[in-house]
Parts: C-alpha cells; sequence; structure tokens
C-alpha cells in the first residue's frame, strides 16, 4: 500500500512539474504555449506511463484534475490574446474536449477560473456547461462577509464563485456588495461569459420554436443581480465572445 500511495503521490508532483513548465512558456511567449499544448496534453495524461490506457478507460477518460490544469493555464494568458490567437487556442481546446465524455469535459472546464475562456468553450458548445453547485453550497455555508472571506482564502476565485454571486438567489447583500468592490475585474469578465450565456440559450429556444430570443433573454436577465441588468443588455447587444463551429455544427 505504501508503494501504491508513493506512486501516486510521485504521479502529481510530475504533474504538477508538467503544468509549471506549460506556465513559464505561456507567460514568456503564448503563441507557443498555445502551438504545444496538444504536446502538453499528451504529456500529463502519459504520466501513468503503462497504466494509462488501463486507468483512463476505467475513469472514463484522462484526470480532470491534470489535464483542467492545462486548460486553466491557458486561461490566465486568454484576456491579453488577439482575437486570431484565442479562436487557434479554442480549436485546440475543442479537438481535446469532444473526444472526452461530456460530463469528463464538464469536470475539466470547471477547473477553468477565467471567464473569458469559459464563455468561449461553452457558447460554442452548451455540453460542457459544468454548472456551478460547489459554489452555491460554499455560499450556503456563510452567514457574512468575514465568513466569506475565511472561505475565499481556501476556494479558487474565478469565474464559478463570481457567477454564483451575480445570481440574484444565493448570496446576501452584503457579500455581494463585497466581492463587486474587491474584484470588479473578475465581476466584468464574468457578466461578459453571462451575456453570451443568456444569449445563446435564447437562440436556442427560438431555434426550438418555443419563444423569441428578446422574451428569452428578458427572462433569464431575472436570474442575475437586478443591478447589472443593463449592463448585461449592453454586453449582450455587443456580442463581443467568439463561437466556434466544428464541421458538424455548420
Amino acid at each position: 500500500m505504501e508503494k501504491l500511495i508513493g506512486q501516486i503521490s510521485d504521479q502529481y508532483k510530475e504533474a504538477a512539474s508538467i503544468i509549471r513548465e506549460l506556465d513559464d512558456i505561456m507567460v514568456n511567449n503564448p503563441k507557443e504555449g498555445i502551438r504545444r499544448l496538444p504536446e502538453f496534453f499528451g504529456e500529463i495524461r502519459a504520466v501513468l506511463g503503462k497504466d494509462q490506457a488501463f486507468v483512463e478507460a476505467v475513469a472514463g477518460g484522462p484526470n480532470p484534475h491534470w489535464t483542467g490544469s492545462i486548460l486553466d493555464v491557458l486561461g490566465f494568458v486568454y484576456p491579453e490574446l488577439t482575437t486570431e490567437l484565442r479562436q487557434e487556442a479554442l480549436l485546440i481546446c475543442f479537438s481535446f474536449l469532444d473526444k472526452l465524455n461530456y460530463l469528463i469535459a464538464q469536470d475539466n472546464v470547471e477547473l477553468i477560473q477565467e471567464p473569458w475562456l469559459v464563455r468561449d468553450i461553452i457558447v460554442s458548445e452548451s455540453w460542457y456547461w459544468p454548472g456551478f453547485q460547489r459554489y452555491v453550497d460554499l455560499l450556503k455555508k456563510n452567514k457574512g462577509v468575514k465568513e466569506f472571506q475565511q472561505t475565499l482564502n481556501r476556494e479558487r476565485n474565478g469565474v464559478w464563485m463570481a457567477w454564483t454571486i451575480i445570481r440574484r438567489e444565493w448570496a446576501i447583500l452584503p457579500i455581494r456588495t463585497w466581492y463587486y468592490e474587491n474584484f470588479p475585474d473578475i465581476v466584468d469578465r464574468t457578466l461578459d461569459a453571462i451575456a453570451a450565456r443568456i444569449y445563446s440559450r435564447a437562440k436556442n429556444r427560438q431555434i426550438r420554436g418555443r419563444v423569441s430570443v428578446r422574451k428569452s433573454v428578458k427572462e433569464l436577465l431575472q436570474k442575475y443581480d437586478p443591478s447589472f441588468y443593463q449592463t448585461l443588455s449592453r454586453k449582450i447587444k455587443k456580442k463581443e465572445w467568439i463561437e466556434i463551429k466544428r464541421p458538424w455544427q455548420t
């Protein structure tokens, strides 16, 4: 048993080393980092060695904590990329995610903290929407700002935390106010992601013949903090997200 535990520990250390290497490349040369993403996906999966095929078959796919971390590294630089580089990066992301069981793909996307990368993935493929129940549960446990601050010190703060807080039903007003004041950039980019998802869902409803886009947008806006209705409406009109169409979607 000790040998097995040691082996697992060594594998996680090796995976962490691979992620750090990619992070260094992304920071210094994002174009090279994007080009080498497939290489790093393969390298981190190969950490399992001869057991890779068996373990991934039993688990239903690669370890999302490893591969999702690679996507998260991309997220660190994503807002600074040109549109062309973002499109290139997204195509590589989908070349990986589209080969997974959609539930495993969701597990990977859930580990991304950058709102714009999440936005462009889920607006291009709604099946990869992971939800944010974990953050709902966290907020339910926090009765005040001080308690929430302590929680935030232990948890990753990004799109999923912000999205949950912007939803109108889960965060108390003092927590919401404090969060907006202290993390305005995350909030603003998360609003970009929310706007994209609202429009995408509204468009899909219209395609299915249920209701007009305009009516759906109005209905879906009600799920969020009313103070952002105008901001979200403006972002929806701008449509600044990137939607990737794969061959079977055209």
